[in-house]
């Protein structure tokens, strides 16, 4: 998750032998703690470990300072996702559909080591209530994680067009979080 911040505050251009974490301290993705959070990361991941909702909570509040929240969680979604899956396109699309709520739904298993949310009958209608990230975060921003997994797992298998849309939130009054495929236009 914080190499998301370290990938967001890198310099798109950086001089030949710069030092970007003395020269940009105040990007907190180039920070010793957020390169210190990496290797810890790195290392739970190694061990097998899973996320608390502490550790989870201790990002978002970092993350949800910042003036591109929304942006930085979509792209921690992404990223959660980043070994690729080679399903033929020759497969029928709903097959694929089918094999990327797979993907969606073991890798929350593997983060949280419960489950998180689920999928509603029909084409794509991914689901949640109370989960850490609402009970998190109230704003509802933290909730683009989920968005970003779901876009990148159909992007990856179905089709590059596809996008995946929040159309309702628990912070919002509504009953339950809940994200639906639609077409990009």
């Amino acid at each position: 998750m914080f190499e998301t911040l370290q990938h967001k505050d890198h310099p798109d251009e950086v001089l030949k032998d710069e030092d970007v974490y003395l020269t940009m301290p105040r990007r907190l993705g180039l920070s010793g703690v957020i390169d210190r959070q990496v290797q810890l990361q790195r290392e739970n991941v190694k061990r097998g470990n899973k996320f608390t909702v502490g550790e989870l909570g201790e990002y978002m509040q970092l993350v949800l300072r910042r003036p591109d929240s929304r942006q930085v969680f979509f792209d921690t979604g992404t990223r959660l996702l980043a070994k690729r899956s080679f399903v033929g396109r020759l497969l029928p699309r709903r097959l694929r559909i089918f094999i990327a709520k797979r993907r969606i739904d073991r890798r929350l298993d593997q983060l949280f080591g419960r489950r998180v949310g689920g999928f509603l009958s029909g084409p794509f209608t991914f689901e949640t209530s109370m989960s850490p990230f609402v009970q998190i975060d109230p704003t509802g921003e933290a909730c683009h994680v989920l968005s970003g997994l779901c876009q990148q797992a159909l992007r990856d298998l179905v089709d590059r067009e596809l996008v995946v849309a929040k159309v309702a939130c628990e912070t919002k009054g509504d009953p339950s979080c809940r994200w639906t495929l639609e077409s990009a236009e």
